[in-house]
């Protein structure tokens, strides 16, 4: 949410992602549908609760597919199919954003364990 949105559910990428947790509106629709989570179109992507409901789940679904956050981080962030073509690379990490969002998952992780 820091890395996405700054905290801001009102927030609008230049590419269309909206909310807290920065999710396309047919993204957001497609795992509503799949996960029985109310949809009232995009609107349902500002309202805080909903965005955080959909983007854990399609996160959730990622980590499955692809077997590791790193990648399931950089399919959230640029495309599923990016996502595969930066893993039958097979480079050590796949993006910067996934870097990100690791390492400051390790910061918490740690202060809440202080």
């Amino acid at each position: 949410m820091e890395e996405e949105s700054h905290f801001r559910p009102l927030a609008r990428s230049r590419r269309g992602a909206l909310g807290l947790l920065q999710i396309r509106a047919a993204t957001g629709r497609d795992v509503a549908e799949r996960s029985r989570i109310p949809w009232k179109g995009e609107v349902s992507l500002f309202e805080p609760s909903t965005n955080l409901l959909i983007g854990a789940t399609y996160l959730a679904e990622l980590r499955n597919t692809f077997g590791s956050w790193d990648l399931a981080l950089t399919a959230y962030n640029q495309g599923p199919t990016r996502a595969r073509k930066i893993g039958a690379r097979g480079t050590k990490r796949s993006s910067r954003y996934s870097e990100q969002v690791l390492r400051q998952f390790e910061v918490l992780r740690r202060q809440s364990t202080q």
